[in-house]
């Protein structure tokens, strides 16, 4: 099946201030002194500790309720500002950043934040606990967040800009690539987003 994609419409006008809310959003995120937490990971592979280092992530976002938590893989020895980049973003779901060690290996930086700012490299029960709401451990950062399994696409508060889930989560995809650019191995020219479902929005 196929369709005219200049004939996709969307759902409902912008909001008239949409440009201005958000230039503020990123204003609030930008005033923000980056502060960054690296903590490296051993590879099991002895052929890809030898050619890249791997880190797990965390980035102060005050203003969403929760940290940026990810991993970040970039080769040894990489000379400043030589390394494109590309970073990922989950779809819906609860679940722990994956390791981009193949974008490393290509000679890439790499880095994958999960969507909630969870901790990372957790059993997979503790994700499913929390999606499920069995455990409430993330709630004491952000009362509320995850509260509701159906998050995606049952928020009480979705049509509330200022308390809608996804705002946060914004905040930190955004905080996320404030961190990819002040890399020094970033090469200041190829930065590439990948992300499918909620990842890709």
């Amino acid at each position: 099946a196929g369709f005219d994609p200049r004939k996709i419409t969307p759902a409902r006008p912008e909001p008239p201030d949409f440009d201005a809310y958000w230039a503020k959003a990123k204003q609030e995120v930008d005033q923000e002194p980056l502060r960054v937490k690296l903590t490296p990971v051993p590879l099991a592979d002895a052929g890809q500790a030898a050619k890249i280092k791997l880190f797990d992530v965390e980035l102060n976002c005050s203003g969403s309720g929760a940290p940026v938590r990810g991993y970040h893989a970039l080769p040894y020895a990489a000379e400043a500002k030589t390394l494109p980049a590309v970073v990922s973003f989950q779809g819906a779901g609860v679940h722990s950043a994956g390791r981009p060690v193949g974008r490393a290996l290509a000679g890439m930086i790499g880095f994958e934040i999960n969507a909630h700012g969870l901790p990372n490299d957790r059993p997979a029960q503790f994700y499913k606990d929390l999606q499920s709401g069995k455990i409430l451990e993330f709630e004491k950062l952000k009362p509320g967040i995850l509260k509701n399994r159906n998050y995606a696409f049952n928020d009480p508060d979705a049509l509330e800009r200022e308390t809608n889930y996804f705002v946060g989560m914004f905040e930190r995809v955004y905080m996320s690539l404030r961190f990819l650019k002040s890399l020094p191995q970033w090469d200041r020219k190829n930065l590439a987003v990948v992300g499918t479902s909620q990842g890709g929005a």
